[in-house]
């Protein structure tokens, strides 16, 4: 949300932030969208594009990934296969888009074939380095890592005093 903001209020582009995490859809529940239909839907010839667009807020459009089909790989390798993206691309000036996990699933790695730029939200101090190098070895792009932490050298109780 923090690009989409940064792609609106400094460079004044219409933003659509599309929702492919299909088993964690955290775009389509804050912004409390229906989750369909959505890209999936799209894709098997149910709905328009211009029917998924869901406007939020001035210049602002969520696009929910839409219902599973078979299995959440083959929603996301349908959406892609029927280029979809490029579709959208001629509708807003930037597309972000909410990956699902790039370990543990097969659908995170797919989706990630369809950017040419990925950013990689990490947990600091949680997601070992390891396990970083593993999610993105057989990437097409090298992602840029942001570390998704703060730290204090403030003690823990007086955190706690402090509501932190």
């Amino acid at each position: 949300m923090a690009m989409a903001t940064i792609q609106r209020n400094d460079y004044n582009r219409t933003v659509a932030l599309v929702d492919l995490d299909f088993e964690n859809p955290a775009l389509v529940r804050r912004f409390d969208c229906e989750s369909w239909p959505g890209l999936a839907e799209v894709a098997r010839g149910k709905a328009p594009l211009d029917k998924v667009l869901r406007h939020v807020a001035n210049g602002f459009f969520v696009v929910p990934g839409g219902l599973i089909a078979e299995s959440v790989s083959r929603t996301v390798a349908d959406i892609l296969r029927a280029d979809l993206l490029s579709h959208l691309e001629r509708r807003v000036d930037a597309i972000i888009i909410d990956l699902p996990p790039l370990l543990g699933t097969g659908s995170g790695p797919t989706a990630a074939r369809a950017v040419d730029k990925l950013l990689l939200v990490v947990r600091a101090g949680v997601t070992p380095v390891a396990r970083i190098r593993e999610a993105t070895a057989d990437l097409h792009v090298t992602p840029v890592v942001v570390l998704n932490a703060s730290y204090t050298s403030l003690p823990r109780w007086l955190r706690r005093l402090v509501g932190r």
